[in-house]
């Protein structure tokens, strides 16, 4: 709660065009939903552990738009995140959009060498930052990375240097549009 405190009175402070969150996924992505009928316990346990940070994530989004600036959020495709509050209504608001690309597409591998197609749905309050991921769908022209169980999705959380850069290029180009 300090550090919440912190970062929302920086955030008020300092007014950040954008803010880019991407909070950890083990709990809302696809095979937690397994993970919760077969280990309920562990799946418990991850929840506690980021549902908190999850919302106040939201919270950060929530405070953006009322204030009229950004966001953007990458979770994986289908995450249930965005049944945590306050993303209901982060995600009902006239402003925020989704895109849905896969990760394959910008060059993300997995620990075999593979591409990991690993598809994400992008959260984002302005057009100019959901531009650069416009059609980065898997062509299907490759081998996807077998990416299941832990020791084979922990590294498909960082974003590659292709990736970064879009997100980077997004808020330049809302930075040319505002």
């Amino acid at each position: 709660p300090q550090t919440q405190h912190q970062i929302t009175t920086y955030i008020m402070r300092c007014k950040p065009l954008v803010v880019v969150l991407s909070p950890v996924c083990t709990p809302f992505g696809a095979p937690a939903r397994f993970n919760k009928v077969v280990n309920y316990d562990a799946w418990l346990r991850s929840y506690r552990q980021a549902a908190p940070h999850g919302r106040f994530c939201g919270e950060v989004a929530m405070l953006q738009l009322q204030a009229g600036r950004h966001f953007f959020l990458e979770q994986p495709q289908g995450s249930t995140l965005l049944e945590e509050p306050p993303w209901p209504e982060v995600c009902a608001h006239p402003a925020t959009q989704k895109v849905t690309i896969d990760q394959c597409a910008t060059g993300k591998k997995g620990i075999d060498g593979l591409f990991a197609k690993k598809p994400s749905d992008l959260h984002v309050s302005h057009d100019a930052l959901a531009q650069p991921f416009r059609n980065l769908r898997c062509n299907g022209r490759h081998q996807h990375s077998n990416s299941e169980g832990s020791k084979n999705t922990r590294p498909l959380a960082q974003w590659t240097y292709d990736f970064a850069s879009r997100v980077v290029d997004g808020i330049q180009r809302l930075r040319k549009v505002l």
